[in-house]
């Protein structure tokens, strides 16, 4: 089985990316089920994006799976109860976090997620048993890892973005450190034995495949596992294996 558990739909920077062309992209991988995210919900609105997203899933039921987006912990409440609307309401798996990059010109403009006002986010994701996948630095994760245990952290991206500097061995070291942190596949970093150091400091029981289409490309991004030197266990675990464990779905160690 095939498991995509890092995608989007919805409009950035003047392009739109709709459910039919997620779809057919993930047709073209060979994938079972998809995980995705409503751009408009990670960057500004709670309901708009997550709501779109949730009947797009009604449109593919079983086989695209939705995370719910929270675009600030500062939301207080509202971010905890969107978390019970859309799970109760459209069946979502997961929660997706994001950490807004630092702009050059004012360095102390960043929104991190490793904040007080994230923490009831974390903690009713944790007692809902949603994995959280978080677009942020080693060391938020870190953070959250450490004061939520219970909690299931994905780092999107391994360390491959601009915000974690592309430190994806500072990545793998704290995954290694935290037993609640998992790994995302889905990165621009191609440097030889990323993934296979990954394996080794890690297991690959705790790495999941993603290829962040649309922004990345998904064929590129599936050719980074299936090329990696690993064994057809450890491969399987990562395709698909540890996102059904991890989402109960009945398949996979």
């Amino acid at each position: 089985m095939l498991i995509d558990g890092h995608t989007h739909i919805g409009t950035q920077h003047g392009w739109r990316w709709d459910v039919e062309q997620l779809m057919a992209s993930a047709d073209e991988i060979g994938a079972d089920i998809v995980l995705s995210s409503h751009l408009a919900s990670i960057f500004y609105s709670l309901d708009d994006g997550n709501q779109e997203l949730g009947r797009a899933m009604c449109r593919y039921p079983g086989r695209l799976l939705g995370y719910v987006a929270i675009p600030s912990g500062r939301l207080g409440r509202a971010a905890v109860d969107a978390i019970d609307r859309y799970v109760g309401e459209y069946g979502m798996v997961g929660v997706k976090i994001y950490s807004t990059p630092r702009a050059k010109a004012r360095p102390e403009r960043l929104l991190s997620v490793a904040e007080p006002g994230m923490l009831p986010v974390i903690e009713r994701a944790a007692a809902l048993r949603l994995p959280i996948l978080a677009h942020a630095t080693p060391e938020e994760c870190a953070w959250l890892a450490e004061r939520v245990p219970e909690a299931t952290i994905v780092m999107g991206h391994m360390g491959g973005t601009a915000i974690a500097e592309g430190d994806w061995i500072r990545a793998i070291a704290t995954a290694a450190h935290w037993p609640n942190i998992y790994l995302d596949t889905a990165t621009s970093t191609v440097d030889a034995g990323m993934l296979e150091l990954a394996v080794e400091e890690v297991g690959a029981e705790r790495i999941v495949f993603g290829t962040d289409c649309p922004l990345l490309d998904p064929h590129a991004q599936l050719a980074r596992v299936t090329g990696a030197e690993l064994t057809d266990e450890q491969r399987a675990l990562i395709l698909g294996g540890n996102l059904a464990r991890l989402l109960g779905l009945g398949v996979g160690r």
